[in-house]
C-alpha cells in the first residue's frame, strides 16, 4: 500500500465582502507507488478558519500511520499541523478569485449530473436565479470568491464538492506571491485544562483495550488509528486554546505506548443484536457456534487462536472483561448447558 509524500504547504486568503478572511489551502505532494515521483500541486482545502483548522488536523490524522508522510521519512501530525499554523499567520494573498463550477459525469466535473436538479434548486432558494439559470443550460457556473464566498461555500457543503474542483492549483503563485498577515490566523497562546488520556491497556504489540466513561472495557483498535481519531477531533481544541494541540497529543500518544499489557483470563461479552454487516453477523455465529450458545447476549474467553477475530468484531457489540469482574456465563448459555 503507498503513501502520500508531502513536499510543500502553501495558504492563501482573499477578505471576503462579509470582512472575513476566506482560506485556500494548497499542498504539493505525490503517491509513493506511482512513477515517476513528481510532485503536483492541489487545493487541499476551502472555507473560513474553522473549516480549514477541520480539514489541517483531518489531514494530519493520516501522519500517525505513516498514510501521509515526508519524502525522508515519518512526519508526525504535531509537525504538519504547526507547518500549516505557519502557513495561516502570513498567507498568500489570493489574486485569482474566480472559479468556474462546471456540471457533467466526468470526472473532473465538480457537480456529478446525478447532483445537478440539487444543485440548481439550491441557488434559485438562495436567490440565485441567473446563476441557477447558467448551471441549468450551459452546465457551468461562475463565481468570485471574494464576493460570493457564502454561495460558494454552502453548494460545497449542499452537493459535496471537492477543493481542487472548485480552486485550480494555479490560483495562487506558489511561494513567490506576496503575502499579507492581516488576512492570517493569529494565535494567542493561554491557559488549557488538562489534557484528556486515555485509560487503557496492551492487547498483544499494537491493540489497545480503552475503558469508556462508563467504566467499560471495549477495544479500540490499533494504536495508530486511536491517535488519528483522536487528533481529527483536536482542531476545536486549537481554536479554543491556541498552541496547545501539540501537548495534547503527546500526552494521548504517551497514555497508549505506555499502557500495562492486558492480564491472562479475559473474556470478551458479545452482543449481535444490532449488527447489520453480512462480515459481523458471520463472524458473530462462528464465535457464538465455538461457545455453544443460543441467540442473545453469550460469553467466550479469549485464547491466542481467537483475539485477532475478537478485536476485529464492531467496537460496539463486545464487552471484554477482566479477571475480578464477572465472567460467568450467561443466562442463555447456563440454560444450554443444564
Amino acid at each position: 500500500m503507498g503513501s502520500t509524500i508531502t513536499t510543500r504547504r502553501v495558504a492563501a486568503g482573499v477578505r471576503t465582502l462579509q470582512g472575513r478572511t476566506l482560506f485556500v489551502l494548497f499542498e504539493e505532494s505525490y503517491s509513493s507507488n506511482t512513477t515517476p515521483h513528481t510532485p503536483e500541486w492541489c487545493c487541499v482545502g476551502l472555507g473560513h478558519l474553522p473549516a480549514v483548522m477541520r480539514r489541517i488536523f483531518g489531514l494530519a490524522s493520516s501522519c500517525e500511520g505513516g498514510m501521509l508522510r515526508r519524502r525522508d521519512g515519518r512526519l508526525t501530525p504535531e509537525g504538519y499541523i504547526a507547518t500549516w499554523l505557519e502557513q495561516l499567520a502570513i498567507p498568500l494573498v489570493l489574486h485569482r478569485t474566480a472559479v468556474r463550477i462546471d456540471a457533467g459525469d466526468t470526472f473532473y466535473s465538480a457537480i456529478h449530473a446525478s447532483k445537478l436538479d440539487d444543485a440548481v434548486s439550491f441557488l434559485r432558494d438562495t436567490g440565485q436565479p441567473a446563476q441557477a439559470a447558467a448551471l441549468r443550460e450551459e452546465k457551468v457556473v461562475t463565481f468570485d470568491l471574494a464576493a460570493d464566498a457564502d454561495v460558494v461555500l454552502a453548494l460545497q457543503a449542499r452537493v459535496g464538492i471537492d477543493p481542487w474542483r472548485i480552486v485550480s492549483a494555479q490560483a495562487v503563485a506558489h511561494r513567490t506571491g506576496a503575502r499579507d498577515p492581516t488576512l492570517g490566523y493569529t494565535s494567542v497562546p493561554g491557559r488549557a485544562p488538562t489534557p484528556d488520556v486515555p485509560t487503557a491497556l496492551k492487547l498483544g504489540m499494537d491493540v489497545r483495550l480503552l475503558r469508556d466513561a462508563e467504566g467499560v472495557w471495549r477495544c479500540g483498535g490499533w494504536q495508530y488509528s486511536i491517535v488519528a481519531q483522536h487528533v481529527q477531533a483536536l482542531w476545536q481544541v486549537e481554536l479554543a486554546f491556541p498552541g496547545h494541540h501539540r501537548k495534547w497529543i503527546s500526552a494521548f500518544r504517551n497514555a497508549l505506548d505506555r499502557a500495562p499489557p492486558a492480564p491472562a483470563g479475559l473474556v470478551v461479552e458479545i452482543d449481535g443484536s444490532g449488527i447489520v454487516e453480512p462480515y459481523a453477523a458471520k463472524a458473530i455465529q462462528g464465535f457464538r457456534e465455538q461457545a455453544g450458545a443460543g441467540s442473545g447476549i453469550f460469553r467466550t474467553p479469549v485464547t491466542a487462536d481467537n483475539t485477532y477475530g475478537l478485536t476485529n468484531l464492531p467496537r460496539g457489540c463486545t464487552r471484554w472483561l477482566l479477571p475480578g469482574q464477572d465472567q460467568s456465563p450467561c443466562a442463555e448459555q447456563a440454560a444450554l448447558a443444564l
